[in-house]
């Protein structure tokens, strides 16, 4: 098997970081390559665990619902990939990019990398059930204004990605159902990947 490079899109709520857990078992049962994966609301997260001036900034950003500046979402995932990437594992991305800038700038990595093709997964569901998925999760910066106004962003700033992948020959953007349940949409992500592999 080819190592495999994966971006997973989709509002908060879709389910991204649940699909990339269950992609990562799948693939360990089929071939021993590990899984290079890196969330972007995690690294987000864990810097706002510091102390430092920056962390305090990501803090109050946060929990206003802002959006964090781009400089630091492209500094938190190529540092992961400059001091974990070995270049022999499959590639799961989640949570990035969040603009067609940063697609633009995440497209250098991969052809630095020479990870192309690539497979956008795109899992949509309606923003009513986004912002249930997230009052239900109960993280301290899921309030239903911050959420909204994250959902409107991501429609306004985000969506316009999937066609500038749609529009490239490196990448196959796919279309998946994220309403029903997490088995479900975990068979469809499987058949999605193999179409793509030829399997």
């Amino acid at each position: 098997m080819q190592p495999l490079s994966i971006i997973f899109m989709g509002v908060q709520g879709a389910g991204k970081g649940t699909q990339v857990t269950l992609l990562k078992e799948y693939l360990a049962q089929r071939d021993a390559r590990a899984t290079f994966s890196f969330e972007t609301g995690n690294g987000f997260r864990e810097l706002m665990q510091g102390t430092s001036y920056t962390a305090r900034l990501v803090r109050a950003s946060m929990a206003r619902g802002e959006l964090q500046p781009v400089f630091l979402s492209v500094w938190l995932w190529a540092r992961a990939l400059v001091h974990e990437f070995t270049g022999e594992e499959h590639m799961l991305i989640d949570g990035f990019p969040r603009s067609v800038f940063e697609a633009q700038v995440l497209h250098t990595a991969f052809d630095f990398y020479q990870r192309f093709p690539v497979t956008v997964l795109f899992l949509d569901i309606p923003d009513e059930e986004a912002l249930r998925r997230l009052i239900a999760r109960g993280r301290h910066d899921d309030v239903p204004e911050a959420i909204t106004r994250r959902l409107a962003w991501y429609r306004e700033s985000v969506l316009p990605i999937l066609e500038w992948y749609d529009l490239r020959d490196e990448y196959e953007l796919v279309r998946i159902d994220g309403t029903p349940q997490i088995e479900e949409v975990h068979r469809a992500v499987v058949a999605a990947i193999e179409h793509q592999r030829g399997n």
